[in-house]
């Protein structure tokens, strides 16, 4: 049960430390907190739950064709974790801390990256912008998009699809992004979000 609720705006520490069950740290009212990863701490205890998850949609294994996935995210607690999360399931990840960066990242790596996982709100190019870029290119424009957010509304959502991002997912929910993930990944190249993008 919850000793204590403390509202605080702090710099997480994902690597001092980091351990199995502990994603990081922060300082709260001046003392060291330490951060639990309870995906990470489910999988402690209960190592089938899993095996079932991963059990319910395609995962990438050593002896098939590793995807690569590009992902987008600023914040290096986020990124690690998601990082984490595909790693996991056997995908190669190429990390990036902004828009921009992805997008450089991305023109060198366009016969690699199989699809990219972008936060919305990034410094220098947001993941809006990121994908308007990706869709105006014709060497990667069919590539899938998954925005992350930390509350999407209607209106986000729309934006979104404006833009030709392919689906939302809440940061950090594994479950439902690596569901995401696995679907899209097996699924033919789509061109509905280029129609989309090009009609506005």
């Amino acid at each position: 049960m919850p000793v204590d609720v403390a509202e605080a705006s702090s710099a997480i520490d994902s690597s001092t430390h980091r351990h199995k069950g502990i994603a990081g740290s922060a300082i709260l009212r001046g003392h060291t907190t330490l951060i639990a990863d309870l995906v990470e701490l489910v999988d402690a205890v209960y190592p089938e739950w899993g095996t079932k998850a991963n059990s319910q949609g395609p995962v990438a294994t050593a002896g098939a064709e590793q995807a690569t996935i590009l992902l987008a995210e600023d914040s290096d607690f986020f990124r690690s974790q998601l990082r984490r999360f595909l790693e996991a399931d056997g995908y190669a990840v190429l990390d990036a801390a902004d828009g921009e960066i992805a997008w450089k990242l991305l023109q060198k790596n366009p016969d690699k990256v199989q699809l990219v996982v972008t936060d919305i709100e990034m410094p220098n190019m947001n993941g809006l912008d990121l994908t308007r870029h990706i869709r105006a290119d014709n060497r990667v424009a069919r590539l899938p998009v998954i925005a992350l957010s930390s509350l999407a509304s209607d209106e986000d959502m729309e934006l979104g699809r404006s833009v030709g991002v392919d689906d939302y997912q809440i940061k950090l929910d594994r479950d439902a992004l690596m569901g995401r993930v696995h679907s899209l990944l097996a699924a033919p190249p789509q061109n509905n979000g280029m129609a989309v993008a090009n009609a506005g």
